[in-house]
């Protein structure tokens, strides 16, 4: 505990800390300005401190696309002035665009901020508002600036809260907004690469601050990222007084007024008086927005809502899905038939269906007909996309030709948990049985942990010493985790 509030303190935001050996004093004169941020239409100019004066709306929405998907972030001023007005400038400007989730730690928070433009980032480095009251905790999905341990130290960097850090309140991180939207999109952001640098083996921030974007995309290009981000209305309509249809002064209380609706499906008018008020009207639900801007914008639970079809809110029902799974790995591994889910029949087939179309797409991109062994790793790929998310084991062989080419997938034995009975003439016959001159093996640990067991390497020991009687060879066993695999043949546990 003690370890992580260190790194709280002094890795939530470096944006005044001197990072050993790597990152230039603030004091210091700044790296030479890289190339404006790749993929970012912005200028330093564009998005200088001197632009962020503007004072936000008491209430407002701000969305963000990612890589992953969208999620949307409502801000209540009340909870943090100071903080709600500099999220406001930075969103409206641009400032977001194009940002990497340089740090993700699970059950902790993700954080973001840092521009991928060293000279925006030394613009901003001494940027810093005063400090607000903490009037809300820092419990699931609320979003709070980041600081140091010094007064009025908050800047541009900002975190999610992944758990209830309600610890942190007393340390001064007030949250000012909380995400409302797409939380899941914020759960299935990158964690692979944990706490940043020194702590860990996370990116560097001085690093980030002196080389931008390039930095992180050569040395941590599996980090997911913000697309856009900008402020949505925060009610599905807003009202603006076109004109006057006849004059004098506004109409009192009984007065008629002119009243005209547009929205994206079409127009509807409705005469009211003697003013012309236009409602314009955002695209309401995930199915008309993934019309207009694409499913691709979409979070995981719109995608499931959209699955889902008309009847109960599906929305809600979608959201309850994940939720209770666990999130979307959870929903691939579980199903939901079976499950107290709420849905009926017809629903649960289509979600099934879509599931498994999924995981089809996946297996025969990771391994396609035409592939040829090349190495472990890309046995591992196909496994952990097939296998990774079992609650059970299964063993599959994979059928080759004399060079190495896929001739065929197929399971060989399934068991519980913890294990599965496998019959050396299963896995021979079903070898021969595709007309292969070598082959290997994948397995699963439902735990993650692909450590092979000895049972593992006893079980491969005598299938190779088979395969050899009928002339086949056993090249390798692969044993897949969610995240991690381990190769027999490389261990040593294995003849070659």
């Amino acid at each position: 505990m003690k370890r992580i509030m260190t790194s709280l303190l002094l890795g939530l935001a470096l944006v005044s800390c001197k990072d050993p050996g790597t990152a230039p004093s603030p004091d210091s004169s700044p790296a030479r300005p890289a190339a404006q941020a790749k993929g970012s239409s912005k200028s330093a100019a564009d998005l200088s401190p001197a632009k962020a004066t503007e004072k936000a709306p008491e209430k407002f929405k701000a969305r963000f696309q990612t890589s992953k998907g969208a999620f949307t972030i409502e801000v209540n001023r009340e909870w943090s002035p100071a903080g709600a007005d500099r999220f406001y400038n930075l969103v409206k400007m641009g400032f977001f665009d194009d940002v990497r989730f340089f740090r993700a730690v699970e059950g902790f928070m993700v954080q973001f901020g840092l521009n991928g433009n060293p000279e925006v980032s030394s613009q901003w480095r001494s940027a810093n508002i005063n400090d607000d009251p903490v009037k809300q905790s820092n419990k699931r999905g609320y979003v709070t600036f980041a600081k140091t341990g010094m007064p009025n130290s908050r800047s541009t960097q900002i975190f999610i809260n992944y758990g209830d850090n309600s610890r942190l309140d007393g340390m001064g991180f007030a949250p000012f907004g909380q995400v409302i939207e797409g939380m899941d999109v914020v759960d299935n952001l990158h964690k692979g690469y944990g706490e940043g640098a020194p702590m860990g083996n996370g990116p560097n921030q001085g690093r980030i601050q002196a080389e931008g974007n390039a930095y992180l995309d050569k040395d941590f290009p599996k980090l997911d990222r913000v697309t856009r981000a900008e402020i949505v209305p925060l009610f599905p309509g807003r009202v603006a007084v076109r004109h006057r249809v006849a004059g004098g002064s506004p109409p009192g209380p009984g007065g008629r007024f002119e009243v005209s609706r547009a929205t994206r499906a079409g127009t509807g008018a409705a005469v009211r008086g003697g003013m012309t008020i236009t409602v314009l009207q955002e695209a309401g639900g995930p199915s008309e927005r993934a019309r207009v801007e694409g499913p691709e914008t979409l979070g995981d639970a719109e995608l499931l809502a959209l699955l889902l079809g008309p009847g109960a809110p599906p929305r809600r029902l979608a959201q309850a899905l994940l939720e209770g799974a666990g999130g979307l790995s959870g929903l691939m591994r579980e199903g939901v038939r079976g499950r107290q889910t709420g849905l009926n029949e017809a629903r649960a087939l289509r979600v099934e269906a879509a599931l498994e179309l999924g995981r089809r797409a996946a297996q025969r991109e990771s391994l396609p007909r035409t592939w040829v062994l090349s190495s472990p790793e890309r046995v591992a790929a196909w496994g952990r996309v097939s296998l990774g998310h079992l609650t059970h084991e299964e063993l599959w062989l994979l059928a080759l030709d004399g060079r190495h080419g896929l001739l065929a997938a197929r399971r060989v034995a399934q068991g519980g948990s913890h294990g599965c009975a496998v019959r050396v003439r299963d896995v021979l016959r079903a070898a021969l049985r595709a007309g292969a001159s070598g082959f290997v093996l994948v397995h699963n640990h439902p735990s993650g942990d692909p450590t092979p067991s000895p049972e593992d390497t006893r079980m491969s020991v005598e299938v190779a010493r088979a395969a050899e009687v009928v002339g086949l060879s056993l090249l390798d066993h692969i044993v897949v985790g969610a995240e991690r695999h381990a190769s027999l043949f490389e261990l040593g546990l294995l003849g070659g």
